[in-house]
């Protein structure tokens, strides 16, 4: 699958190094406020007074059981420079989305050149614990969910692993606990393939109703206009005359070549990129159309299979404001896989996090 990805968007919620220089550059030059930490950087987007009272008290919240773990409250070996980030709503009626994002950097260097290797989003986008992005007919889009991992933390979905090589733990708590993603019907994923597959063809001038010979004979009256009217401008009648012939030669060698092989066009149907899709989807029963979408590269699999993914959408309900924008409804942690100076902190954060204390921040009204 051509899968672009999302583009599983509010805020950036990258697993790659994250450069908060941009925001610091435009600041007073940093200061301590406590050992090891500087001031906090900060850029809400302009909430509401009664909206930034709320994401003031979960962000203070959750800073605070950060630098509440000694390896984060005391630092060695390096240094820390928390940013708050926040974005509006992504649509009428939906949620702010914001997060702290605990940078690190070592002593002595530019405090601009830091990486979040914790952070704690409320309300993300949670497009981001899908693999990439496919967009349907109407403009969902589609994503392959990451694998999940066994449920703990007390936390409604857990992806990847803490202390495991180029992984990173993300740790997903949802008001009531309920699953923020629905699954994708195969028939439903397969239309989103064909209609990307009949767009890019749209785009490339290609029609994808009519074998090439079709096409190359729709063309002929036009291109025999256009050699008219370039050999009217000729005044060399031996040279019109040669230049005419070997157009009709290419003409008719051409249109040879691809009436030949306009058998096999039409069986492969190898003239529309989308065709085996539609002879996909049309062998299938109701039964198979309704069933969950399992995906691995662009091809549908058998559910559960080695290397395949859930296909999913985020339930559209469930970041719509029940209060307040800033209300939370969903808080995801990630804890990077750290740099050697950093590990015995982050396994520190790990292992003492008051995940309970983070989970009570979540709004449970109906």
């Amino acid at each position: 699958m051509r899968v672009r990805i999302v583009r599983f968007a509010c805020v950036a919620l990258s697993l790659v190094p994250l450069s908060l220089a941009a925001v610091q550059e435009s600041s007073p030059a940093p200061r301590m406020v406590r050992p090891g930490w500087y001031a906090r950087s900060e850029r809400l987007n302009n909430p509401t007074a009664s909206e930034r009272a709320i994401i003031v008290r979960n962000l203070t919240v959750a800073e605070r059981l950060v630098w509440s773990s000694p390896g984060y409250g005391q630092p060695r070996g390096f240094e820390v420079s928390p940013h708050w980030a926040g974005s509006g709503a992504a649509s009428r009626g939906g949620l702010r989305s914001y997060s702290v994002q605990i940078g690190v950097h070592v002593p002595n260097r530019s405090a601009t050149n830091t990486n979040p290797y914790a952070t704690i989003h409320f309300n993300p986008d949670l497009g981001r614990l899908g693999d990439g992005g496919l967009r349907s007919e109407s403009g969902e889009w589609y994503y392959h969910e990451r694998p999940r991992a066994p449920t703990g933390y007390g936390a409604t979905l857990v992806y990847g692993a803490f202390g495991v090589s180029n992984t990173s733990l993300l740790v997903l708590f949802t008001a009531h606990d309920q699953d923020p993603m629905l699954p994708v019907s195969r028939e439903e994923y397969l239309r989103a393939r064909i209609h990307e597959l009949d767009r890019d063809a749209k785009r490339a001038g290609a029609n994808v109703t009519k074998t090439p010979y079709q096409q190359w004979m729709d063309g002929a009256a036009q291109r025999k206009k256009d050699l008219d009217q370039m050999l009217a401008r000729l005044t060399d009648r031996d040279m019109a005359e040669k230049t005419r012939a070997g157009f009709e030669k290419q003409e008719r060698e051409m249109g040879e070549a691809l009436k030949a092989r306009e058998p096999r066009d039409v069986e492969t149907k190898s003239f529309d990129p989308a065709g085996r899709l539609r002879d996909q989807l049309a062998a299938m029963t109701p039964q198979e159309r309704a069933s969950m979408a399992w995906a691995a590269g662009t091809d549908l699999m058998p559910a559960g299979a080695p290397g395949a993914l859930r296909v999913v959408r985020v339930d559209p309900a469930f970041l719509r404001a029940r209060g307040s924008a800033a209300d939370a409804r969903a808080i995801l942690v990630i804890l990077r896989e750290p740099p050697p100076a950093l590990v015995e902190a982050q396994t520190q954060l790990h292992r003492d996090f008051d995940w309970a204390a983070l989970r009570r921040l979540l709004d449970t009204r109906p």
